[in-house]
């Protein structure tokens, strides 16, 4: 069954009317990222249910509103993510009957041979005991689960020098990709990813017992970070290398018998949606218990190494820095700290802290107690973020920062103070921006400022436009002051700004908000099932909607990098929808029996997305529809502006209608 496609727009979008749904294609990052589970296997079972499900659409003269369940078992050849208690894992989807009809632009079915011998790379979530459903919904299956195809004929093998390790050490896994094939195979060479590592080269490391061992990166987002790399081409017969870190991909968290596969992801993209890779046949490697002793002497080589290469940070270096990490122990955290004081260069040290050393109650203390004992580094506010610093913790800390007697951190101070915008750091602010030696500092200093918004920052960042100490610092006042004044208003020194009301008769509510902002009426989908019938911004922009980017062909996202293009630094924006999937999105939502957000907003916390993105979503029930609300802010935003987007939400209120609501899925 194919939809309606209305080509170059960056959601498909059929009419209501017909009962059509908005569909879009997820990248293979972000769907790894949301699923329970992912992994590659072919199908050796198929059995329909004593079930249907309408899925939420409703009748037809040509269509009974209903949709045939199905469990498909499939047999698990590799693990990317989760762990499975077999080698089987169940696949509960849906298929049409011919008798029952099918509505138009209805939904993406797939259908699948038992004992064929198809691979499928399947990205899935927890359904029920024992099965798992697609994790991109089971309306479009096909977006969750791809065929597993190897068009440019690759052959994959994975070697390690060694079969037998020590517990921290670095396990070099070297990837052979040979071109079995009678064309040429074009492919990106490249030896790093600012993201921390190279996503086309896979490895999954499974237990004699079947346990696959824990990503290491499981909760960081998906990304990619970029690098230098060079067009590259492997002809027919021919072979390249890589060798990849399996501790880049895999926590060891004891000895043990492993069998380690590797999966490549090939170049370019299939028309028909399907995956393109190779996976590799496993090979085995023992990892052997490390005495208390023997480890702190091999954590010791290291960090004399690495001291040996203070101020040369070389690619040497970074390896050593890898291996220091691989590591994963508690005791490295006080010399990392350490450091990361001493380094202009900290993207090792502050992976080591928030991604390879385990997150315990004791690591968390000590590096709290010495961000407040000494301020911060360069790179330490993103590693405190990981750990969940606390609003006190962060005032002392921005405070240990910024003071008087402590310069060397007054740069990373004044950048965490930008989305700490208190007004307790306004004069130590006002004098770092004035004084300071170093020009970021001041720089940074003077966007703290302006992101604080009140009526004594504003005035320092005037003075500073009299009388400025170099030209950057100019110039970046006059930016500041533009801005501050542009989106603060009310109590915040800016000028007074008259507030509107909007009501919304179809669905119900009514708000107020300032005159100087920009507002949208449309009712547009801007995601998968996300629709949004009302957004509001301080930009100045009108009919703006933060919606999907198209971030590679055929791939549209709305993650925080998309958002950080859309909104500017200091500007805000709220939109106001619904979820429109025939499913629940989790997780699960408080049903609303009040008409304001009273309740829900001492429950929707700020999230400080790296400094760079403060997000806060209301998530909702009401009159049997999941209302969802989205606030998404840039630092140098103001306490003005922060109070204005809080009026906002304290004064959207529900107005009872006259009528039930109709509600086409």
């Amino acid at each position: 069954m194919k939809s309606e496609i209305v080509l170059g727009l960056e959601l498909v979008v059929c009419s209501l009317a017909a009962q059509a749904h908005v569909t879009r294609a997820w990248g293979d990052a972000e769907l790894e990222y949301a699923a329970d589970l992912a992994v590659i296997g072919r199908p050796v079972e198929v059995k329909d249910l004593n079930e249907t499900n309408s899925l939420g659409w409703t009748s037809l003269k040509s269509f009974q509103s209903r949709f045939r369940g199905v469990e498909t078992t499939f047999k698990v050849s590799t693990v990317l993510k989760g762990a499975l208690l077999s080698d089987e894992v169940v696949l509960h989807h849906y298929r049409e009957v011919l008798k029952w009809g099918d509505p138009p632009n209805g939904p993406e079915f797939l259908t699948f041979t038992p004992g064929s011998t198809n691979k499928y790379l399947l990205y899935l979530v927890k359904d029920s005991k024992g099965r798992y459903a697609p994790v991109a919904g089971q309306v479009d299956p096909e977006l969750s689960i791809k065929e597993l195809e190897n068009p440019d004929k690759l052959v994959l093998e994975i070697r390690c020098t060694n079969s037998v390790f020590k517990m921290g050490d670095e396990i070099p896994v070297q990837f052979v990709i040979s071109n079995r094939g009678k064309s040429n195979y074009m492919y990106e060479d490249r030896n790093y990813d600012r993201s921390g590592r190279m996503q086309e080269y896979r490895l999954t490391a499974k237990s004699t017992a079947g346990t696959i061992l824990p990503d290491p990166r499981a909760k960081v987002p998906p990304g990619f970070g970029g690098g230098l790399f060079s067009t590259s081409v492997l002809h027919p017969g021919e072979a390249f290398t890589k060798t990849i870190p399996l501790n880049l991909w895999a926590r060891f968290t004891g000895p043990g018998q492993w069998a380690v596969t590797g999966f490549y992801t090939h170049n370019g993209e299939d028309k028909d949606n399907n995956a393109l890779g190779v996976e590799s046949e496993p090979i085995h490697i023992t990892i052997l218990p490390r005495s208390e002793n023997e480890m702190d002497d091999y954590i010791a080589g290291l960090t004399n190494q690495l001291a040996k290469n203070k101020g040369a940070r070389a690619f040497d270096a970074d390896a050593i820095w890898m291996k220091l990490a691989f590591t994963g122990s508690p005791k490295i955290v006080p010399f990392v700290l350490n450091e990361m004081f001493q380094s202009p260069d900290v993207y090792w040290e502050q992976e080591t802290l928030a991604v390879y050393v385990p997150h315990t109650a004791e690591v968390r203390k000590e590096i709290v107690e010495t961000a407040s004992r000494r301020g911060l580094a360069e790179g330490l506010n993103y590693v405190l973020a990981q750990y969940g610093c606390t609003s006190n913790e962060w005032r002392w800390i921005i405070g240990r920062s910024l003071a008087e007697d402590n310069s060397a951190c007054w740069k990373a101070g004044a950048m965490a103070a930008q989305a700490e915008p208190y007004d307790i750091f306004v004069p130590r602010l006002i004098a770092i921006a004035t004084g300071a030696q170093d020009d970021l500092a001041r720089s940074r200093a003077t966007y703290a400022l302006g992101q604080n918004g009140n009526s004594e920052a504003l005035q320092a960042i005037e003075q500073i436009l009299r009388d400025p100490p170099d030209e950057v610092t100019r110039i970046t006042a006059d930016d500041v002051l533009f801005r501050a004044r542009k989106h603060n208003g009310g109590n915040s020194g800016g000028p007074s700004v008259e507030w509107l009301n909007y009501t919304n008769l179809a669905r119900h509510f009514h708000l107020s908000y300032p005159a100087n902002w920009k507002t949208d009426t449309e009712v547009l989908p801007v995601a998968h099932y996300d629709l949004v019938f009302f957004s509001l911004n301080s930009m100045g922009r009108s009919q703006f909607r933060l919606k999907e980017l198209q971030t590679a062909s055929n791939v549209w996202q709305l993650t925080p990098a998309e958002i950080l293009q859309e909104i500017p630094p200091g500007g805000a924006y709220i939109d106001i929808g619904s979820w429109e999937a025939p499913w629940p999105r989790p997780p699960a939502s408080e049903q609303m029996t009040g008409d304001n957000l009273s309740e829900l907003l001492t429950k929707a916390v700020e999230r400080n997305e790296k400094g760079e993105l403060i997000r806060r979503e209301i998530d909702f029930w009401k009159w049997d529809q999941h209302w969802m609300i989205e606030v998404c802010m840039r630092p140098h935003v103001g306490s003005g502006l922060c109070g204005q987007v809080q009026r906002i939400l304290e004064s959207f209120r529900f107005d009872k209608p006259s009528a039930p609501q109709n509600r086409t899925p």
